[in-house]
């Protein structure tokens, strides 16, 4: 992950990447930027530093109650029809720890409850006259890795979400 983000720094335009848990990383970051502070003392972000790419510690992850308490994406501000679908998030992580990975929290899995994810469809659903595709995008890196999970969330679907399309990363 380190690596990747020093690649996007050397072959692109950006300046500073956020890596891990935006929601750790994000607030201290505007506000570094905000007041002018430098960049080093906030966790989970590498950039460019004076004399290269520099990079901070890894921010911790986020529990699974912390990720059931986050507020839903704000939808309604969504420009209109410039993106293709809704993305949905059901869990963070993954079980396993594969060596050919890029998965940030190898071995932390972390699901959301069923009922979060249920609200989250719910949320996406009423969202989908925004975007060009009637279509929700699980965005999990592990969605499929606990299959009675994944069948209370097809029934969560089946329910709430009748006729939309569904897919998954």
């Amino acid at each position: 992950p380190t690596y990747c983000a020093e690649h996007v720094l050397a072959t692109t335009e950006v300046d500073i990447v956020v890596r891990g848990e935006g929601e750790r990383t994000l607030p201290p970051l505007l506000r570094a930027i905000e007041v002018g502070e430098g960049l080093d003392g906030i966790p989970g972000l590498t950039f460019r530093g004076d004399h290269g790419p520099a990079s901070t510690p890894d921010v911790a992850p986020l529990t699974p109650e912390e990720l059931d308490a986050l507020p839903p994406p704000l939808w309604e501000r969504l420009p209109d029809r410039v993106y293709s679908f809704i993305p949905v998030e059901a869990s963070r992580g993954c079980r396993f720890a594969c060596s050919f990975c890029s998965i940030q929290h190898k071995h932390n899995w972390r699901p959301l409850a069923v009922e979060r994810v249920a609200q989250r469809v719910q949320q996406g659903v009423r969202a989908l006259p925004l975007v060009r595709l009637r279509a929700l995008m699980f965005s999990d890196d592990c969605f499929t890795t606990d299959p009675a999970r994944v069948s209370r969330i097809a029934d969560v679907l089946e329910r709430e979400a009748p006729g939309v399309g569904v897919a998954m990363e």
